[in-house]
């Protein structure tokens, strides 16, 4: 497999950092403290199902199908300021995925290298600058700004990404990416996306990977191990 590309655009969380069951778990407790155990497991679910989407649009979900509430913007502020200060603290720890730093130092140098996440970008900045992270990637971007909208905007204002792929853990960022780039690189082994197999089988120009290490043994035709 040829992973020499011109321009890689990376999902954050399940593809940089193993975060996804903290992000879960941070959806699922503050649910609890507005509904039963079975509402913040339906919530949960609607999370894991919704991979990729910004935590405004689930917390909107949860007002109106968990609760059953009409809309509260002054509710809405607090569950999004709730949410983002657990991310702040727990995210700090989370172990960047197995075979990243060796992926990301091993492609060319002249490489450009994206974030586009769902996750806040002001969240992302601060975070990527403590983690070293930072230091990768020409821009970090994530919401308010939708990953739809990202993409849209990077291309409508740059024609040099030449040969390009997505690295994502959903099927989100597939559909957001699949319009403007090349190839899409599915990563697995931290994605809570059950339906990846049946969803992805059978499309051009996608490869499923459990890691980045076994991407990169593949890439250098070793056996898999």
């Amino acid at each position: 497999m040829n992973i020499d590309f011109d321009t890689y655009f990376f999902d954050c969380d399940g593809v940089i950092l193993d975060s996804n069951k903290i992000k879960s778990e941070g959806f699922f407790k503050i649910a609890l403290n507005y509904t039963d155990d079975e509402g913040a497991r339906q919530f949960l679910e609607y999370h894991k199902s919704n991979g990729g989407i910004s935590r405004q649009e689930k917390f909107k979900y949860f007002q109106s199908g968990i609760l059953e509430k009409p809309y509260s913007e002054g509710l809405q502020r607090e569950l999004v300021n709730l949410y983002g200060t657990w991310c702040q603290n727990e995210l700090l720890d989370a172990p960047v995925t197995e075979g990243f730093y060796e992926f990301i130092e091993s492609v060319k140098p002249s490489s450009r290298k994206f974030v586009v996440s769902g996750g806040s970008e002001n969240e992302l900045h601060e975070l990527f600058q403590k983690r070293n992270l930072s230091r990768y990637f020409e821009q970090i971007r994530g919401n308010p700004t939708s990953k739809d909208d990202i993409m849209r905007e990077l291309f409508e204002n740059n024609s040099h990404f030449g040969k390009n792929c997505f690295i994502g853990d959903s099927i989100y960022d597939y559909q957001c990416s699949k319009k403007y780039v090349n190839e899409f690189i599915f990563i697995y082994k931290y994605s809570e996306c059950r339906t990846y197999d049946n969803f992805f089988k059978g499309l051009p120009k996608v490869t499923l990977e459990k890691t980045f290490t076994t991407l990169l043994r593949k890439a250098a035709h070793l056996p898999k191990i």
